[in-house]
């Protein structure tokens, strides 16, 4: 109190000009101390903050690039948890750009984003690469084996020819289609039946008429991958049923997804989403769904694809892109999915 009192006389009895004095080094004084917070908390970032920024910026070792993996490796989905390092794959994917060409393929994660034991990307002619995982290695392939079976079949009879279907045809695994024994059918409906579908009955219906004549139509389609530099590709039978040493990979197919398109029935065929087709003598109706999950949806994006499944093969896709690019997905664990994933991160 008394202190109080001392100021309040010096404030009475001091001069105007001492006041003033005072009233300007106490208002410096507030705005030094005023300055020096805002410096603080506006220049200067936690360093914790920095950490995390240099950390999502800088790829490491482990997420750059395309990493390999061999046949017998399997990769196990992962739950997401909430840990920092499970959303550095994502913020790359965000914070990358495209290269210069229009070249997309950097935008695509770590192969660890995918259950497919193989990948491949192409251009259109199946020959430049534009992404991959494992697409060398050598895998079962399932129904996408019928595309080299229409391929054969376009280029070795006239689609107006009249087959008659065997009974070892129908008894074929695999009932899609609803191929009957004794059934007469044009050659251009089976092949609709065979890749709509993916009915084995038919693949087996059109090895029977090739052997009738003369040929055989599984030796055919090996000297035509031979012929397309299909050098890891096998067959063993005309539909893609699991069976030793029926194999292809994921590159090969690329290739011959590239070459199949001069046959434009095929993917006139592969680009519908149902179909209704008769027997030659039209007492048999065949009502036809694709088992394409892509064309059902009615992707934009894509021209037409084929599907695949065996329990050994697991998910096989193959998807040409109205832009060009081909897209093979071999052993997944979910074949769509992963498939228009690749699609849309190569696009939006």
């Amino acid at each position: 109190m008394q202190r109080f009192k001392t100021i309040r006389e010096w404030v009475r009895n001091a001069d105007a000009a001492a006041i003033a004095r005072a009233r300007i080094i106490g208002t410096l004084m507030g705005a030094l101390v005023f300055g020096v917070f805002l410096y603080h908390h506006v220049f200067f970032v936690p360093a914790q903050e920095s950490d995390m920024a240099a950390v999502a910026l800088v790829p490491s070792a482990g997420l750059s690039g395309v990493v390999s993996r061999g046949e017998g490796d399997s990769i196990s989905p992962q739950q997401p948890t909430e840990d920092v390092a499970t959303e550095v794959p994502e913020v790359l994917e965000t914070v990358e750009t495209a290269p210069a060409g229009g070249d997309r393929s950097a935008l695509i994660g770590p192969d660890e984003h995918f259950s497919a034991r193989a990948i491949a990307i192409t251009d259109e002619t199946g020959a430049r690469s534009l992404y991959e995982k494992n697409s060398d290695a050598e895998l079962p392939i399932a129904s996408l084996t019928k595309l080299m079976t229409a391929v054969i079949v376009l280029e070795h009879m006239s689609l107006d020819d009249v087959i008659a279907v065997s009974a070892a045809a129908v008894v074929t695994d695999g009932v899609a289609g609803n191929v009957r024994a004794g059934e007469t059918i044009v050659a251009r409906d089976l092949l609709k039946i065979m890749l709509i579908v993916s009915s084995n009955d038919a693949a087996a219906a059109f090895a029977d008429v090739f052997a009738g004549r003369g040929m055989d139509l599984v030796a055919l389609m090996n000297e035509k991958a031979a012929e397309l530099g299909m050098a890891h590709t096998h067959f063993v039978n005309p539909h893609g049923l699991d069976e030793d040493g029926h194999v292809s990979t994921a590159s090969d197919l690329a290739r011959l997804t590239a070459y199949s398109f001069t046959h434009r029935t095929i993917w006139d065929i592969l680009a519908e989403k149902s179909d209704t087709v008769f027997s030659a003598d039209a007492r048999i109706t065949h009502q036809l769904l694709s088992n394409n999950e892509l064309v059902q949806a009615g992707n934009a994006l894509i021209l037409g694809g084929k599907t695949g499944y065996t329990t050994m093969a697991l998910g096989c896709m193959i998807t040409k892109l109205i832009s060009g690019e081909i897209i093979v997905v071999l052993g997944s664990a979910d074949r769509a999915e992963e498939t228009e994933r690749l699609i849309h991160t190569m696009h939006d």
